[in-house]
């Protein structure tokens, strides 16, 4: 479920709790949004559950916080400053997940990346 209000492609507002897949790639911002190349949280969500869901070399959430803790701080063991870890680009992520995952995660994390957005 999707807790916030959700504009359709006919620009109708679905209003809260709102069904919506986890699975395939969205691209959301870049289909809808002002800003080429960005994301937004749909989309972040959407590549979220890919690699987690990956069957083949899934990334669990303790992964992701130590690709975020590597991309903010160098290493795994140090925690992000709250205000840094919502300002991380995917490419930041990226090249972190290359240092920390193992090779066919990175795999994954990369090629499932960029089809989301």
């Amino acid at each position: 479920m999707y807790y916030k209000e959700f504009r359709e492609d006919n620009a109708m507002i679905d209003h809260p709790p709102v069904a919506k897949p986890c699975i395939g790639a969205q691209t959301w911002e870049n289909n809808h949004g002002p800003l080429a190349g960005s994301t937004i949280e749909w989309d972040w969500l959407n590549f979220y559950w890919r690699v987690n869901n990956d069957g083949t070399s899934p990334i669990s959430m303790d992964d992701f916080g130590n690709v975020y803790r590597q991309a903010c701080s160098g290493n795994t063991s140090t925690n992000c400053p709250p205000d840094l870890s919502f300002a991380l680009s995917y490419g930041q992520l990226n090249t972190a997940a290359a240092t920390v995952l193992s090779p066919q995660q990175r795999s994954s994390f990369s090629s499932q990346g960029n089809p989301t957005g």
